[in-house]
């Protein structure tokens, strides 16, 4: 479609006409497509189903909020404990020389 206009006014450039309106072609063609289109995204893609309730409407936001996936203990600041075995390691090494 925008090649179209665009072919247009680099039609009335170089005759040297003025831009008045859309050419009525492509006015029809714009309005044939919308059309179309309105009733492809209504009646083609069948009948709306209704919206399921939320199963988590009526248990508090600190329930609902939580996520257990986020909790971890796995992770790199473990290395930086004392407890860790790599720590305790190195503090050995270091006490003994």
């Amino acid at each position: 479609m925008s090649k179209t206009l665009y072919n247009h006014r680099s039609y009335l450039r170089l005759t040297e006409q003025p831009f008045v309106s859309l050419p009525p072609d492509v006015l029809a063609q714009t309005l044939i497509s919308l059309v179309a289109l309105i009733y492809g995204a209504s009646h083609v893609a069948g009948a709306f189903q209704h919206i399921k309730s939320d199963p988590n409407r009526d248990r508090s936001w600190d329930e609902a909020g939580s996520c257990m996936s986020f909790i971890t203990f796995e992770h790199r600041g473990k290395a930086m404990s004392p407890a860790h075995a790599v720590v305790r390691q190195r503090n050995e090494e270091a006490s003994d020389l």
